[in-house]
C-alpha cells in the first residue's frame, strides 16, 4: 500500500513474515514436547491439547486478516486469547500444583459446563420431541456429568469461584505480577466481546469505519490488521518459552525466534506510527486546549 509519496510499505510481506515466525513457533513446540521423557503428565497432556487447540485458532485468524475480514478475526482471536492464558497459568503455577491445577481444569471446570449446558438441552429436547434421533442427543446432554465421570465441589459458591479462579480476567490479574503488561489484552478482549454480542458497542464500530477518510481508513485497516497479528506472534512466542520452562527442556530456538518477533514487530512500526500521525489533529481537539478552535 502507498502510505506516503516516494514511499511504499507491504502489508502482504508483514503478513508473510508472520506466517513464517508462526509456522517456526509451531515447529519449536512440537520439538519442546518431542524432547520431553515424560509426557504422561495430565498437566501435559492438558497443555498439549491447550496448544493444538490455539495454534487451530491462529491459523484461522491469519486466514481471516489475509481476506481483509478483521472484525472476524477479532472474534477468533477471543479464543486464542482464552487458551494462551490458560497456558501460561499452567506452566507459570508451583510445580507441586500443576497436576491438582490441570485436574480441576478437566472436572471441576467441565462439570460446571456440563451442567450449564444441560440446563439448556432441556429446552431443546422439549421443542424436538417429535424427532427422536436429535432428542435423544439433548435427553443425553441434560444429564449433568454424561461427557465425564466426576465430581465438581458442592456448593454453588465453592464452583462459582473456582469459575472466576479460570476465567480470563481473573487469570490475568495473577499473571500481572509475573508478566507486566498482562492486563493490557484485556482491553481487545472487550472490545471482541461487543463483536460477539453485537451490542450498541460493536455498530459502532461499524459506523466509525464507514465516516473515515479513503486515505485514513487505508491506514486504520493496516494497523489493526498487523495489531491483530502482532498479538498472535507475541503470545505463541511466550507460551512458547513458557512451556519450554514447565518442561525443562532448553528453548533452543529461543533466540533465534525472539529475533524473529522483534522484526515482525519492527516491520509493523511504520503503520502503526502513520496511523497515529493520522490522527494527530483529532486528539489535539478532543484533548488538547478546550477553547482551541475545531481543525476543519
Amino acid at each position: 500500500m502507498s502510505a506516503t509519496p516516494g514511499r511504499t510499505i507491504s502489508l502482504v510481506a508483514i503478513q508473510n513474515a508472520n506466517l513464517a515466525m508462526l509456522s517456526a513457533l509451531r515447529d519449536e513446540v512440537v520439538r519442546l514436547f518431542d524432547s520431553h521423557a515424560d509426557g504422561d503428565t495430565l498437566a501435559t497432556q492438558t497443555l498439549q491439547q491447550l496448544f493444538r487447540y490455539m495454534s487451530e485458532r491462529s491459523q484461522t485468524v491469519s486466514f481471516l486478516v489475509s481476506r481483509e475480514y478483521a472484525w472476524d478475526a477479532e472474534i477468533i482471536l477471543r479464543s486464542f486469547y482464552e487458551a494462551a492464558a490458560k497456558i501460561v497459568f499452567i506452566c507459570k503455577a508451583q510445580p507441586s500444583e500443576k497436576e491438582a491445577l490441570a485436574k480441576e481444569f478437566w472436572d471441576a471446570v467441565g462439570l460446571a459446563g456440563d451442567r450449564r449446558r444441560a440446563r439448556k438441552a432441556e429446552f431443546a429436547e422439549a421443542v424436538l420431541k417429535g424427532d427422536p434421533s436429535s432428542a435423544r442427543i439433548f435427553e443425553h446432554l441434560r444429564r449433568p456429568g454424561a461427557l465425564r465421570d466426576a465430581e465438581s465441589p458442592g456448593n454453588r459458591a465453592a464452583r462459582k469461584a473456582i469459575d472466576k479462579k479460570w476465567s480470563f480476567s481473573e487469570i490475568v490479574e495473577t499473571l500481572e505480577g509475573e508478566l507486566p503488561g498482562a492486563k493490557s489484552l484485556l482491553h481487545m478482549y472487550g472490545m471482541a466481546s461487543h463483536l460477539i454480542h453485537a451490542d450498541a458497542g460493536a455498530l459502532e464500530l461499524m459506523i466509525d469505519r464507514t465516516l473515515r477518510q479513503p486515505e485514513e481508513l487505508q491506514l486504520l485497516r493496516a494497523s489493526h490488521a498487523c495489531r491483530i497479528l502482532s498479538d498472535l506472534a507475541s503470545l505463541w512466542y511466550l507460551c512458547a518459552a513458557c512451556l519450554a520452562g514447565h518442561l525443562g527442556v532448553k528453548f533452543s530456538e529461543g533466540k533465534e525466534l525472539g529475533k524473529q518477533l522483534r522484526e515482525c514487530l519492527d516491520m509493523s512500526e511504520p503503520l502503526h506510527r502513520l496511523f497515529a500521525e493520522s490522527q494527530n489533529d483529532f486528539y489535539e481537539r478532543e484533548l488538547g486546549d478546550p477553547d482551541a478552535p475545531e481543525v476543519p
